[in-house]
């Protein structure tokens, strides 16, 4: 590729690597600071003052509450945010890939139309003008048929529309 095409695909990469991919990426790290944060233990507590109606008496009352085996139940969803956070950056090689599939596949089309262009213009367009020329001389003196200078025409056009078609694409 020319220098040209490789400042093309530079600036595609960095294109690629731009704010859509950060945005996501830090998205999936809040989603894990939530998820880590709900794996917390929440221990609750209370305290407060009763009054025993029967006994006439009242009495200092603390309460404490801690989840069971809360850990266990939020490390599914905790794995499911790092795994989701990390599949962004194998997505983001993956578009990359395609890009340069893509981009290559868009090189090697170009070149292929240069040289189909140059064959057409450098050998098959003098030749078939050169057939012309000959035919419509041949015709001229009796030798050929105006079917036979209506079917050069007719290549000889064809050709050059192919010539437009390619050089266009």
């Amino acid at each position: 590729m020319s220098g040209l095409d490789w400042l093309v695909v530079d600036n595609l990469h960095d294109m690629l690597h731009g704010a859509n991919t950060w945005d996501e990426e830090r998205l999936r790290e809040a989603s894990i600071a939530l998820e880590r944060a709900r794996a917390r233990v929440d221990l609750t507590w209370s305290i407060g003052i009763r009054y025993l109606e029967n006994a006439g008496d009242s009495g200092f009352v603390a309460s404490a509450s801690l989840p069971l085996r809360q850990n266990a139940r939020s490390r599914g969803p905790l794995r499911a945010a790092v795994a989701s956070r990390e599949e962004v950056p194998i997505r983001r090689e993956a578009a990359m890939l395609d890009l340069y599939a893509r981009l290559f596949e868009a090189h090697r089309m170009r070149i292929w139309g240069a040289e189909a262009v140059a064959v057409l213009i450098n050998e098959n367009m003098p030749a078939l003008e050169k057939a012309l020329q000959l035919t419509t001389e041949a015709y001229r003196r009796g030798r050929n048929t105006y079917l036979d200078v209506l079917a050069t025409q007719q290549e000889w056009l064809d050709t050059r529309s192919r010539l437009i078609e390619i050089a266009a694409a």
